[in-house]
């Protein structure tokens, strides 16, 4: 209990207090010991069914040794050295036996870079050492890769490990939480809190975060394109209601003409708030779509309306224009929505909402706009040309 107490006063420490890095060759047992306290109430925050006095001894526990990895370390070491020929050996030189040698030491934990810099340099060819300093190069990158191989070996063993110890099962998840965590166990710099450094508290610095790269990069852009649409919208229904005003000589007519338009885009936003489609810069532009759209149908109906101004209802033009905007709108909506098929989830959103203002628009131009506009008629007839 004394442990676990100590281990939680520790971590709320650990969140309060600056934080150090500190180079992991020179960390003591304690800063080790602290920092695997500092994982497992990660851990146990995690994994809330597992006692955190449970992770701590499972951390105690010395980690098995890790399969082949001698035999992995010895494949790379002849991949980099025999096969790519990152260091050119001496004539006559026999790598296998040198390679067996180098990863045996790896294993136990005696290889160093400046180690692995004198064997290599020993039966390196002439010319290589000729130029220590590329030979150096080399050899420093040969030993990136080696430590490498242990890392990630360790890393696999722990996660094993743990998983046994804790009873997690063949829980991937749980797996995948325990790996993750746990990774920092094998950072070559290690974070702890200030209070565990205190002969390093000067060079302490507040730990601060700050969210960048792709997510800042689509907010940014999520939050343009939508204010970009409210005003291409605002200025695009103004400069429309306009030109039909213009067009057909009658405000109220251009009005009733906008109508279908307005309708269509109400139901195209409704619906991306239904299935909750996000505005982004495919979607966008629909609306341009949607306008355009009800802005054509209404404008091809109405001009008829202008020059036939019949003294019925509007049932004779279902035999000439009628039938040319239905014909249209069944052909594009047809031709988007194939896009719904398609595996780009952008690509079926646009799809599937082009298709639906194409449908409204029709829908609402051969339905909703005839009613409005034969109530409208007298000015439609004077402002006939």
């Amino acid at each position: 209990e004394a442990h676990l107490a100590k281990a939680r006063a520790n971590r709320a420490d650990a969140l309060a207090s600056p934080r150090i890095q500190l180079p992991r060759s020179e960390a003591s047992a304690a800063h080790l010991r602290r920092e695997r306290e500092e994982v497992a109430q990660q851990l146990s925050t995690a994994l809330p069914d597992v006692e955190l006095q449970t992770i701590l001894t499972a951390f105690e526990k010395p980690l098995p040794n890790t399969p082949e990895l001698a035999t992995q370390i010895r494949k790379q070491l002849r991949r980099d050295v025999v096969d790519d020929e990152m260091i050119y050996l001496a004539e006559g030189t026999v790598f296998a036996p040198i390679a067996r040698r180098l990863a045996d030491s790896a294993v136990a934990g005696t290889l160093t870079a400046d180690g692995l810099y004198a064997a290599l340099s020993a039966v390196a060819d002439p010319e290589e050492r000729e130029n220590p300093k590329a030979l150096r190069k080399a050899t420093d990158s040969l030993f990136d890769g080696v430590e490498d191989i242990q890392r990630k070996a360790r890393r696999f063993s722990r996660t094993k490990h743990l998983a046994d110890l804790l009873d997690l099962g063949d829980a991937p998840a749980k797996r995948a939480q325990v790996e993750r965590i746990t990774a920092v166990l094998e950072d070559p710099l290690m974070s702890l809190p200030a209070s565990a450094v205190p002969d390093k508290a000067g060079a302490a610095v507040p730990l601060a975060m700050k969210v960048s790269g792709y997510p800042v990069v689509y907010d940014a852009m999520n939050r343009a394109v939508n204010a970009n649409q409210e005003r291409s919208l605002a200025v695009a229904g103004g400069l429309v209601l306009l030109a039909l005003a213009l067009f057909f000589r009658s405000l109220p007519l251009a009005i009733v003409a906008l109508i279908p338009a307005t309708l269509t885009l109400a139901v195209v936003f409704g619906i991306m708030g239904l299935l909750a489609i996000p505005m982004n810069v495919g979607t966008s532009m629909v609306a341009s779509i949607a306008l355009g759209v009800g802005i054509d149908y209404a404008v091809h109906y109405v001009w008829r309306q202008q020059h036939e101004a019949p003294d019925t209802a509007w049932s004779p033009h279902l035999s000439t224009t009628a039938w040319g905007i239905v014909i249209n709108a069944l052909e594009v909506t047809a031709g988007f929505a194939i896009l719904m098929l398609g595996a780009l989830v952008p690509m079926q959103h646009v799809g599937l909402l082009t298709a639906v203002a194409m449908l409204v628009s029709a829908v609402v131009t051969l339905t909703v706009l005839p009613a409005l506009a034969h109530r409208f008629r007298p000015l439609a007839s004077r402002s006939a040309p």
